[in-house]
């Protein structure tokens, strides 16, 4: 089982950094970025853990801007699309570990980060709760659709900014509530978001 801490840092646009950490004390940040002391203040209130991974959703600026800071204080491999093959399992200690998943649509490069006991899925700016983000609508499209056809929905999705009436809610929920993950076919996804821009 995991414990997921959702770390409001500000950032470019109410930006979320996250501190995963296994039953055993393995821990990963997602996405440093905004306000790294909110990052330090979260570890340092985790209890012991181990450092073992940063993983990027995608390699935008608002996504990783605090990289630097935090690598001072959590020494761990940094990992995302360029040094990740998709269904790779990166290993949080004994028998857990976060599925890497190519999810192309946001950005060329952006990966989702599934719980291998499918309590969370990180999904950086693809899908939000309220809303997806920019990009190509034909391959976000084909991305949402195999999130909505593949993850169980009782999984928390977790997304990159702050964009909803909470800060995070189940694939089941999403798909009652998130325009997108009910658009059923490409027309009807493409026009919806068109309107985005």
């Amino acid at each position: 089982m995991f414990r997921v801490i959702q770390i409001p840092v500000g950032g470019l646009d109410h930006n979320w950094s996250y501190l995963v950490i296994s039953s055993d004390g393995c821990a990963a940040i997602i996405d440093p970025c905004g306000d790294s002391g909110k990052i330090r203040d979260a570890l340092m209130n985790a209890g012991n853990i181990t450092p073992a991974a940063i993983l990027l959703t995608h390699a935008h600026r608002d996504h990783m801007d605090a990289l630097n800071d935090v690598l001072e204080f959590f020494h761990a491999p940094v990992m995302g699309y360029r040094n990740l093959n998709n269904h790779q399992h990166i290993d949080m200690g004994k028998d857990n570990y976060l599925e890497v998943i190519y999810a192309p649509g946001h950005s060329y490069d952006s990966v989702l980060y599934r719980a291998g006991d499918d309590s969370a899925l990180f999904t950086g700016d693809t899908l939000f709760v309220d809303c997806v983000g920019f990009g190509d609508s034909d391959a976000l499209f084909h991305t949402l659709r195999y999130i909505a056809d593949n993850f169980p929905d009782h999984i928390t999705v977790y997304p990159g900014h702050d964009y909803g009436d909470v800060p995070a809610a189940t694939l089941g929920e999403l798909k009652k509530s998130n325009l997108f993950l009910r658009c059923t076919t490409i027309e009807r996804f493409r026009r919806a978001h068109r309107m985005m821009n």
